[in-house]
């Protein structure tokens, strides 16, 4: 089996199941020692302090560089930019670790308060820890204290019971041990307990859970169910019983102020959406080639065409006037068939009225009820700042940020923000205004497949996000790139960060 790059850290466990399943898992794995390795930043070592002994890039503002606080007092900019990536530098502090009794070892609350999604996390911890500890231990609560074994998959897997233990076991099993790891929920402490929480669900069960440690924590998304079923069957090489089934996710869009990321599916009937904050995602068919779509409030609102004719279509609760609105595709100039093999045209929404637009180089189209279809005045449309506020517009191409921030459109390079002109590369396409470094308006900009920002101060190109066409969203500091491998990733624009996975596994 040969893993991808970024699973062979985690080889020698993931070596025990088959490569569909170990890629499955990988996100999760990555995710977690991540976090694992931001809680345990600041309280790695339990000895004496023993002095400096390096320089690297987490620690406490006390211990930066004094090199760093000279760019802050002659560049405060790049000092700014530097601590929003995390690039600063601060030295590290070297411990007298105390002596050990015996080896690392990890205690796995097993009862029914850790079945599911909860057990999933536990799987993927103990793998993370076995790179950090390869002659780990595995010990489950509710067995005889001190009952120590090798930590493998195996194990782990058949450590089921069906008691509920309490504080007092582990305490017990911390005395037998000088260096523990707990997992388990939040009824239980430890100095190293990582508890889990389910966090989100869709109507299959939960699709993400919250993680803590150190006084940390952090959501994670959990691999799709088929893949979470044959994990925590311990069917680790069988192949899956069903033939394999996933979504493809194309075009990724952010067309209104809503916290929820709309992409197109395999076909151009299906409509996937995901929802950022919660990493809730969900499959829609539609009743037509889906042309349009944007979330408002709690519902979704698509133009779809059938027999060329094109209507609107809610899911979620109704809205009467809509159903009295139509029009042919001859009347909105459109070829139904190209529309919806390309990205999904945006829609806005306000008092019985319909607003979309099909490319960036007409004008936007006005459908009401009773009415047929007419091209409006407005250049440019933006979402409100609440759903129920009417949408923004301009009868030039200007960039609508975050309300009230605007950049006025001078050229087809110059925009005026304020008082200050940014102007762009010639092939550069506007993509988003946000807020940046210093509260900074800037310009979010693709030239090719290369994603930058341009503020009055200068230009920051966003590698972490380019490779791939990019959406932005309207109203928050947000962006959306699909990946070689089919999946849909949200970062911050500020931190460069991700935030959320939109996965075509389901």
């Amino acid at each position: 089996m040969t893993l991808p790059e970024a699973l062979r850290p985690w080889a020698p466990t993931l070596s025990t199941m088959d490569l569909d399943l170990a890629t499955a898992l990988g996100p999760l794995l990555k995710d977690l020692d991540e976090f694992i390795t931001a809680a345990t930043a600041t309280h790695p070592h339990t000895g004496e302090p023993d002095g400096f002994g390096g320089i690297g890039l987490r620690g406490e503002p006390e211990r930066i560089l004094v090199s760093e606080w000279a760019l802050a007092e002659h560049f405060p900019h790049e000092f700014l930019r530097k601590a929003a990536t995390g690039e600063l530098l601060h030295t590290t502090p070297e411990f007298v670790e105390r002596h050990r009794k015996g080896q690392a070892a990890v205690l796995v609350d097993a009862g029914p308060d850790q079945l599911g999604a909860a057990r999933l996390v536990q799987l993927a911890a103990l793998v993370v820890l076995r790179r950090r500890e390869p002659d780990l231990l595995l010990g489950v609560l509710g067995d005889e204290p001190g009952t120590w074994h090798p930590a493998d998959l195996e194990r782990f897997l058949d450590a089921r019971r069906a008691t509920r233990p309490d504080q007092a076991d582990v305490a017990r099993w911390a005395d037998t041990v000088d260096d523990l790891w707990v997992l388990s929920g939040p009824r239980l402490t430890a100095p190293r307990c990582l508890t889990t929480t389910e966090a989100a669900w869709d109507e299959q069960g939960a699709t993400a859970v919250r993680v803590e440690l150190n006084g940390l924590a952090t959501e994670l998304t959990l691999p799709g169910r088929r893949h979470g079923v044959r994990l925590l069957r311990g069917n680790l090489r069988t192949p899956p019983a069903q033939p394999k089934r996933g979504t493809t996710l194309r075009f990724p869009s952010f067309p209104g102020a809503e916290r929820v990321l709309l992409a197109r599916g395999g076909t151009d009937r299906e409509l996937v959406t995901l929802r950022v904050r919660s990493g809730i995602q969900q499959t829609h068919t539609l009743p037509g080639r889906l042309l349009a779509a944007a979330q408002v409030h709690k519902r979704l609102v698509t133009l779809v065409e059938r027999d060329g004719v094109v209507r609107p279509h809610v899911i979620g609760n109704r809205l009467r006037y809509l159903s009295r609105i139509e029009a042919n595709a001859d009347e909105l100039g459109i070829d139904p068939a190209r529309v919806a093999d390309t990205g999904l045209a945006p829609l806005h929404l306000h008092e019985g009225t319909v607003l979309c637009r099909w490319d960036e180089k007409t004008n936007w189209w006005c459908l009401e009820p009773g009415s047929p279809p007419f091209l409006t005045e407005f250049a440019a449309v933006a979402p409100g700042a609440h759903h129920s506020d009417p949408p923004r517009t301009s009868e030039t191409p200007d960039l609508f940020g975050p309300a009230p921030l605007v950049a006025k459109w001078q050229d087809w390079r110059r925009w005026r923000i304020a008082d200050q002109d940014v102007e762009l590369p010639a092939k550069a396409r506007p993509l988003g205004l946000h807020l940046f470094e210093g509260r900074r308006p800037g310009i979010v900009f693709g030239e090719g497949l290369v994603l930058r920002v341009r503020t009055a101060a200068g230009t920051r190109t966003l590698t972490a996000w380019s490779g791939a066409p990019a959406a932005v969203h309207p109203a928050q500091p947000w962006v959306a790139v699909r990946r070689d491998d089919g999946r849909i990733e949200v970062g911050d624009l500020v931190t460069g960060k991700r935030i959320a996975t939109m996965r075509g596994d389901g």
